[in-house]
C-alpha cells in the first residue's frame, strides 16, 4: 500500500508522539509498505521512509502554516491509499482535513490525547477560532484511532460516532548489554522522572511529596529529566530550592543511548501525571525493567494486574503514601517487579505487531469487509 502519514513535526525525541509515529512508519516499512511522512520540522533521519519537510511561515511567532505542505497533501491525495493524521490543532492537521475529499485516499485521524478533557481544557480561545478549519480532519475521517481505552472513551464522550481502532503505541525494547545497561554505582539508589516537563505532569506534586520523604529515605535520590519551557524548568527549580530539598537533579533532556543508561541505572520510575492518552514513558521505563508509579490519568490500569507497578488516584497523598511504600520496598521486591513489567512489554507491545494490526486496519478501510476485532464500529 501507498501510506502517508502527517505530523506537524518530529524535531523533538522527547515528546511521546514523535517517537511513535516515527517507530510506526519505520515498522510499517519493513513491512513492505512504502511510507512517506510530511511534516514542517525533523530533528533526524527516517529508516527507510521518504520525509518531506515543508518551509514554514509563523504568525505571532507561534502558529506555523505552510501553503507547500497543502499543496503537497492536494497532490498526494490522488495516488495514494490512506492519509493517516497524527494530533490536532496544528496547521498540518489542518491541511490533512481540508485536502481529505479529494482523490482516492481514505482519511485515518489519531487525536494524539488532543481530545482529553485536559487537552481541551488548554488554550480554549485558540482551539474556538480555529475549530471551523481544524473539525475537517475529525468529520472527513473514516476511522479514528485511539491508544487506549481511556482514549477512545474520551473521544466516544464527545459524541463522535467514528470507527475507532483502539492499537496501543509500540515500545523499543532495549537490549541487555553491558555497555548500557550498568547499575547505578553511585550510593544512592535512584527514583526517577523523565518526560516532558509541563504542568500537567504533576512534578510539582512529585517535589512535595519528596520534601515528605527525603529525610526518611536518604539512601534515594531524585532524578527529573526532560526538556521543557524555560520559565517552567526555572519555576521547578526555585520550588525545589524553596522547599530545602535535597538529593534532586535536574539534568536536561537525555536522548539515545544516554537515556536508556539513565534508565538502567535507576530503581523506580514516577508519572503523577493529569492525563495521558498512552505514557511512552512508562513503556519506556517498563522495557528497561523498571518499576512504575503513576496516576489513574494515564491508561496502565495494568500495572496492577501485572504486578509490575502502582496505578492510583492522582492527589498529593496518594502520591505520597504510594512512594513511600515503594521506597520501603528492597531491591529484590523492586528487580522482580521490573522484570515483570518488561516481559509484559516484550508480549503486548513489541512494534512489529503492531504494526501489523495497524496494517489489517488500513487494508479494511481500503478494500472494505470485515473490520479487525479491535476496531469499535460504535
Amino acid at each position: 500500500m501507498k501510506l502517508v502519514h502527517v505530523i506537524p513535526h518530529m524535531d523533538e525525541e522527547a515528546a511521546g508522539p514523535t517517537q511513535s509515529v516515527v517507530r510506526l512508519c519505520e515498522a510499517l516499512a519493513r513491512c513492505g509498505q512504502r511510507v512517506t511522512m510530511h511534516t514542517m520540522a525533523t530533528g533526524r533521519p527516517i529508516v527507510n521512509v521518504d520525509v518531506v519537510v515543508h518551509k514554514q511561515c509563523r504568525i505571532l511567532g507561534q502558529f506555523g502554516f505552510s501553503l507547500e505542505l497543502v499543496k503537497s497533501l492536494y497532490i498526494e491525495t490522488t495516488r495514494v491509499d490512506v492519509i493517516h493524521n497524527h494530533s490536532l490543532w496544528s496547521f498540518p492537521n489542518i491541511a490533512a482535513g481540508l485536502v481529505s475529499k479529494r482523490g482516492r485516499g481514505i482519511l485515518l485521524t489519531s487525536p494524539r490525547g488532543t481530545l482529553a478533557p485536559a487537552a481541551r481544557a488548554r488554550s480554549k480561545w485558540k482551539k474556538l477560532i480555529f475549530s471551523p478549519l481544524q473539525q475537517p480532519v475529525i468529520d472527513r475521517a473514516s476511522c479514528l484511532h485511539a491508544t487506549s481505552a481511556m482514549e477512545y472513551s474520551d473521544i466516544r464522550a464527545l459524541g463522535l460516532k467514528h470507527p475507532i481502532a483502539v492499537i496501543p503505541n509500540g515500545i523499543d525494547i532495549p537490549v541487555l548489554n553491558l555497555q548500557i545497561s550498568q547499575p547505578n554505582t553511585n550510593r544512592f539508589r535512584r527514583l526517577l522522572f523523565l518526560g516532558r516537563l509541563h504542568p500537567i505532569k504533576g512534578i510539582e506534586i512529585l517535589l512535595r511529596a519528596w520534601l515528605v520523604l527525603q529525610n526518611i529515605h536518604p539512601e534515594w535520590e531524585l532524578v527529573i529529566a526532560g526538556k521543557g519551557e524555560t520559565t517552567y524548568v526555572d519555576s521547578l527549580i526555585n520550588l525545589a530550592r524553596q522547599l530545602h530539598l535535597k538529593r534532586v537533579s535536574f539534568p536536561g533532556p537525555v536522548y539515545g543511548d544516554a537515556k536508556s543508561k539513565l534508565y538502567f541505572s535507576s530503581h523506580l520510575f514516577i508519572l503523577p501525571t493529569e492525563t495521558e492518552n498512552f505514557g511512552m514513558a512508562i513503556a519506556e521505563a517498563q522495557a528497561h525493567g523498571l518499576p512504575v508509579i503513576t496516576t489513574q490519568g494515564a491508561p496502565w490500569s495494568g500495572l496492577e494486574e501485572k504486578k509490575s507497578g502502582w496505578w492510583v488516584e492522582r492527589s498529593q497523598e496518594n502520591i505520597e503514601s504510594t512512594l513511600s511504600k515503594a521506597l520501603n520496598c528492597d531491591a529484590t521486591t523492586l528487580d522482580d517487579m521490573g522484570k515483570r513489567g518488561r516481559e509484559w512489554m516484550i508480549s503486548d507491545f513489541d512494534w512489529h505487531s503492531i504494526s501489523k494490526q495497524m496494517l489489517s486496519v488500513y487494508e479494511w478501510l481500503h478494500k472494505g469487509g470485515t473490520p479487525p476485532s479491535y476496531v469499535a464500529l460504535n
